[in-house]
């Protein structure tokens, strides 16, 4: 079975991104809940647990994906590692039968999560779309965004599985529809051939260069106009001591910290607070799945219309109607089914925010460090933005959920007022100004010292 213009139908990388995500819409946004109401932890507890994959992802993406690029052993590595992480996992369930002490079950359950964050969520996380674009090779940039746009279904799907397994047979059966997430995961490695496609060189005048994808396009691009280009001696420091650079990351990192705090405590808010079923929860995955995937495929047309920087502002204006909508809904009886409704703005925001971050931190880094400045990018928004903000279970632990939305909302006008003030542009001139004077001042005392070693050193010769 092909495709259009005989290209392969790669459905096993449709798939391994429908599963792969799948358990983090059915583990990751669930757990939170199963840990409130089965092992009756605090959401302060419960933040730091949850801040433990963003954290540790800082360090386990980079580790996995070097080694993967060393061995080239993708399949095994992906294997191996979802199955360790599933064994942590189903370790949880144990938990209450183990121990009813709240430290000893937070020092238990962190292991878990520790253990699940190095071994699995680099898998999940990046290598599945790092083999999807080893197997597509030179037509990744027609055909990703064809494979990627399997993610958000998956997402929806397991979303409302879970929810809806939940209903059915308890708060348990979220072990169990992860655990099938992550064994057909297993299974459709094993049968896929994750090694490049031998395209044959006709077909490079057939392909469309049609693709939904905006970040691998445009980034494809770059990199063939880069061949031709000689490569810059512009080091990191010198990219993040751009004023619009550092602002760009500060501000990411703020919108990390949002989305953070929605992606860890929005289930747990509608079924404590809310008194939502987990079949009206478990609908939360496709609605905003519906908009997300809509704004992904017109994507191109979005950026010619508004562009990245109207994008973000936009974004941010979501996030704040977002939290006010939440925190009628605790004024309200039905306040559970506004919440519910108001959840395909998620998939505008993240669709919004995350699209025009790539293409920004694209178009403000230089030729050679583009790919670094997509790694800044992922450590601001995914590692210290949503570590911070799983780390804010303390105010919905002693405010309630009105304070943890209204902090929320307060993060992100802060966010905003720093995207687009002029005052604050003008402080972090200040800032870079001083940054480079300082590093100057430090790189001319090492070259006069080293001048100075060198002048005794030669005196010690003619001697």
């Amino acid at each position: 079975m092909a495709e259009s213009n005989h290209i392969p139908l790669f459905l096993g990388l449709k798939l391994l991104h429908v599963f792969s995500i799948g358990c983090i819409g059915s583990a990751q946004f669930y757990l939170p809940t199963f840990f409130s109401k089965v092992l009756n932890l605090g959401a302060d507890k419960i933040g730091f647990i949850l801040s433990i994959i963003p954290f540790v992802s800082c360090i386990s993406f980079s580790l996995w994906m070097s080694w993967a690029d060393k061995t080239q052993q993708y399949k095994k590595i992906m294997v191996i590692n979802m199955l360790i992480g599933l064994m942590f996992i189903l370790f949880i369930s144990l938990v209450a039968s183990i121990t009813r002490n709240e430290w000893t079950t937070t020092l238990l359950v962190s292991i878990s999560y520790f253990g699940y964050a190095f071994f699995a969520y680099p898998i999940v996380g990046t290598m599945v779309d790092c083999a999807t674009l080893r197997v597509l090779g030179d037509r990744k940039q027609q055909l990703y965004g064809r494979q990627k746009s399997f993610t958000p279904v998956g997402f929806g799907a397991s979303v409302f599985l879970t929810g809806l397994c939940i209903e059915l047979w308890g708060p348990f059966a979220v072990f169990g529809v992860f655990a099938t997430c992550v064994l057909t995961f297993v299974f459709i490695c094993f049968i896929t051939d994750l090694s490049p496609y031998p395209w044959p060189t006709t077909l490079k005048t057939t392909i469309s260069h049609h693709d939904n994808n905006v970040v691998i396009d445009n980034q494809d691009e770059e990199d063939d106009e880069d061949i031709d280009k000689p490569s810059p001696s512009t080091s990191m420091w010198d990219f993040i001591e751009q004023p619009e650079a550092m602002r760009f990351f500060v501000v990411m990192t703020f919108l990390g910290i949002t989305m953070g705090i929605v992606t860890g405590y929005l289930f747990l808010f509608i079924e404590k607070d809310l008194n939502g079923s987990p079949a009206l929860v478990g609908l939360l995955g496709p609605l905003a799945s519906c908009t997300e995937i809509v704004c992904f495929y017109f994507a191109k047309n979005i950026f010619k219309w508004l562009g990245p920087r109207k994008m973000l502002i936009i974004a941010h204006i979501v996030l704040v109607i977002r939290c006010i909508i939440y925190m009628i809904t605790t004024t309200i009886s039905s306040g559970a089914y506004l919440a519910a409704a108001s959840q395909p703005l998620h998939g505008i925001c993240f669709s919004f925010l995350w699209s025009a971050g790539v293409v920004e931190a694209d178009n403000i880094a230089p030729p050679a460090l583009k790919a670094r400045a997509q790694g800044i990018l992922g450590t601001a928004y995914l590692g210290l933005g949503a570590g911070i903000g799983a780390l804010c279970g303390f105010a919905y632990e002693y405010w309630g959920g009105i304070g943890l939305w209204c902090l929320t909302m307060i993060i992100t006008l802060v966010s905003l007022f720093i995207y687009t003030s002029s005052g604050i542009d003008r402080l972090f001139h200040w800032l870079c100004n001083i940054i480079r004077q300082r590093r100057r001042g430090a790189y001319t005392a090492i070259a006069s010292h080293s001048r100075h070693n060198d002048e005794d050193i030669i005196k010690d010769d003619n001697e």
